[in-house]
């Protein structure tokens, strides 16, 4: 099988890239990617720009999140509890259980009428 232009142009950017220094790595790396990594781990970055133009890796910069105050609550259950609570939001097809868990506390808010609470989670 014969290597396309393409698959070439890719093997000496690669040999180019080895020859790089870290700064220059993480120079590469913010243009392709488009944000800045403080990575200096040579195979890492390499590594991790060949998932980029691979398609594998999200590409552009981080999403930018409202930054609200959160609060932590503390929930105790029983292990089994919790158990039964993962088996549920995996069937569910949810991702976290702790999405399993905002969803529980907004219908059973919406349930009682607190419309507003429920609304804000």
């Amino acid at each position: 099988m014969e290597a396309t232009t393409q698959d070439t142009q890719n093997a000496i950017d690669r040999k180019t890239l080895l020859s790089y220094s870290i700064e220059e790595l993480q120079a590469h790396y913010l243009q392709v990617v488009g944000r800045p990594t403080t990575s200096t781990n040579r195979r890492y970055i390499l590594w991790k720009l060949k998932e980029a133009e691979e398609g594998r890796v999200r590409v552009g910069p981080k999403a930018q999140k409202e930054q609200v105050p959160h609060k932590v609550l503390p929930l105790r259950l029983p292990e089994t509890t919790v158990q039964a609570i993962d088996k549920a939001w995996a069937r569910q097809g949810l991702p976290s259980r702790m999405e399993f868990l905002r969803r529980a506390l907004r219908s059973y808010m919406m349930e009682l009428g607190e419309y507003e609470a429920a609304q804000s989670l």
